[in-house]
């Protein structure tokens, strides 16, 4: 009786993920029975985003961000870019600051 139940709630293919660029999926299947769990990893050069472990629960995957992976030499770049913007963002906002507080002081002294 539990096998008939099994093979009544099967889960689609992750076909969005297996598709990836550098996703490696464990273990490669094209159906999987409920209760399966399929991890996913990148290939040597990629880093991981998303969920990497996604459980099939009475016919649907567990709920979780799709795994992706991104060319390790983009991610230093990007995460070196996010930094230098982020920095350059403060400072502006410290020069915006002092320029505005340096008017007001200008205007006061003006008035007096």
């Amino acid at each position: 009786m539990r096998q008939e139940s099994l093979l009544w709630k099967k889960c689609n293919l992750l076909r969005p993920t297996a598709q990836k660029e550098g996703v490696v999926k464990t273990p490669p299947a094209a159906n999987y029975l409920d209760g399966d769990k399929v991890v996913f990893s990148c290939k040597p050069k990629y880093y991981i985003h998303g969920d990497i472990e996604r459980v099939c629960r009475n016919g649907t995957w567990s709920p979780g961000w799709w795994a992706w992976c991104r060319d390790r030499n983009l991610e230093y770049a990007l995460k070196w870019m996010t930094a230098l913007l982020s920095i350059f963002g403060i400072v502006l906002i410290f020069v915006i600051l002092f320029c505005i507080l340096w008017g007001i002081r200008k205007k006061k002294q003006a008035e007096q």
